[in-house]
C-alpha cells in the first residue's frame, strides 16, 4: 500500500472516531465543556474516563459522523477556543495528578478569520507549552489525520502512539504539492515524499510505537485496535508514572532524535528493584556504553550529604554549586567522572 492511498484511508468518512475509540477503551466517560472564555467548541471533546478505578483526562480532536454532526464540530477543526478549552483541563489534570490522554484527528486548526481574530497561533502555541510542561504522564494517540499544528497541539506526549493507517504531517499532500511545484493534482507525488506515514515516522523516531490495524470487519477491527490501544495505555501508564530513572529512557529517545550527543549518569541502584529494572533499558535506549556511568554507590553518598526524598536532581545540583568551589576541592572519584564527560579523558589543569 502506497502512501497516499493511506491518506485516502485516513480520510475516510466512515473511519472511527475518537469518541468510537473512548466508548471502547475507557469504562466510563464523562464530557466536560467550555473553555470559560468563549464558548464551548465541539471540534475538541474533553472529559474524565476511568480503566479499572484509575482517573484519566481525556482531550480529543473529533470528527462528525454523519454530515450534520461534521458541520457542528467544523469537521473537527478546531478554533481557538477548542485548544484553550484543552488547557484547561490539562491544567486541571496537573492539579489532580491525571495522567492525559490526547487522541489526535484534523486535517488541521482552522484557519477562518474569526479564528485568527481570536488568537489561533497563540492558542496552538499555549497548548503545546502546556502539554510540554506537564509533570503528569501524557500520551498522544494518533487515530486518522495528524495535520499541521492543529496535531501537534495536542501531540507533545511522553509517548506517541500512531494507528497503522493514519497519517501525521506538516500539511496535506496537496498543500505540499500546490507549494513545492505549483501543480496540486501531483499529491501523491508529494506524499510519497513527506514520510507522513506511521512506518515511516517510526523509522525517524518521530513516533514510538505503531498501533497494527487488522485487515477484518470494521467493527470487528474497532474492538481489536481499541484493545490493543487500552494496553498500551495501561502498560505506558505504569512506566510512565514511576518518574525517576523511567523518564530517562523517552528522553534519551528525544535528545538522540535531535542529534544531540548524550551523556548518562545514574545510580546503580541493585537493592532497588523498583529501579534496578530500569537499567538495562536505559542502556538499550543510549546504545553507547562509552557514555553510560552508572555509580555503585547514590550520587548523594558520592557527594557526601543525606538522600533527599524529593527533588533529588535540584537539589543535588545546588549542593554541588554551593560546596564544590575550585577543581581541586573535588573529590578524585568525580574528577574522573567530569573528565571522561566534558574533557574525553584529558586532565583537567
Amino acid at each position: 500500500m502506497d502512501a497516499y492511498e493511506k491518506v485516502e484511508i485516513a480520510r475516510n468518512p466512515k473511519r472511527k472516531t475518537s469518541l468510537d475509540y473512548i466508548e471502547k477503551i475507557f469504562d466510563e466517560f464523562i464530557e466536560l465543556h467550555g473553555d470559560r472564555q468563549f464558548k464551548d467548541d465541539k471540534a475538541i471533546i474533553c472529559g474524565l474516563a476511568k480503566i479499572d478505578n484509575t482517573p484519566f483526562t481525556i482531550i480529543a480532536e473529533q470528527k462528525g459522523r454523519t454530515t450534520k454532526e461534521n458541520i457542528e464540530r467544523n469537521f473537527g477543526m478546531p478554533n481557538p477556543e477548542s485548544y484553550r478549552k484543552g488547557i484547561r483541563f490539562m491544567k486541571q489534570a496537573e492539579k489532580f495528578h491525571r495522567p492525559v490522554i490526547t487522541f489526535i484527528d484534523t486535517k488541521g486548526a482552522y484557519p477562518g478569520i474569526g479564528a485568527e481574530e481570536r488568537g489561533q497561533g497563540e492558542a496552538i502555541a499555549s497548548s503545546m507549552l502546556e502539554m510540554a510542561s506537564l509533570t503528569v504522564p501524557t500520551i498522544s494517540i494518533i487515530i486518522g489525520e495528524g495535520s499541521s499544528g492543529g496535531a501537534l497541539a495536542l501531540g507533545l506526549g511522553n509517548k506517541v502512539l500512531m494507528l497503522e493507517n493514519a497519517i501525521y504531517s506538516i500539511l496535506s499532500p496537496e498543500g505540499y504539492a500546490s507549494i513545492l511545484w505549483k501543480d496540486a493534482s501531483r499529491a501523491k507525488e508529494a506524499a510519497e515524499k513527506m514520510k507522513l506515514t506511521a512506518k515511516d515516522l517510526k523509522e525517524m523516531n518521530v513516533i514510538d510505537e505503531i498501533i497494527k490495524e487488522p485487515e477484518i470487519e470494521e467493527s470487528e477491527a474497532c474492538e481489536v485496535v481499541s484493545q490493543n490501544l487500552k494496553n498500551e495505555i495501561l502498560s505506558d501508564w505504569y512506566i510512565l508514572r514511576a518518574r525517576g530513572k523511567a523518564a530517562i529512557i523517552p528522553l534519551i529517545k528525544y535528545l538522540k532524535a535531535m542529534y544531540i550527543d548524550i551523556y548518562i549518569m545514574h545510580d546503580k541502584d541493585e537493592n532497588t528493584p523498583g529501579a534496578v529494572v530500569f537499567n538495562e533499558p536505559i542502556r538499550q535506549a543510549l546504545d553507547n556504553d562509552s557514555h553510560l556511568f552508572v555509580l555503585e554507590n547514590c550520587v548523594e553518598d558520592m557527594l557526601g550529604y543525606t538522600a533527599p526524598t524529593s527533588d533529588k536532581p535540584y537539589k543535588a545540583y545546588c549542593y554541588i554549586n554551593k560546596n564544590w568551589g575550585e577543581w581541586k576541592n573535588i573529590r578524585e572519584e568525580w574528577k574522573t567522572i567530569i573528565q571522561n564527560i566534558f574533557n574525553e579523558g584529558k586532565i583537567i589543569e
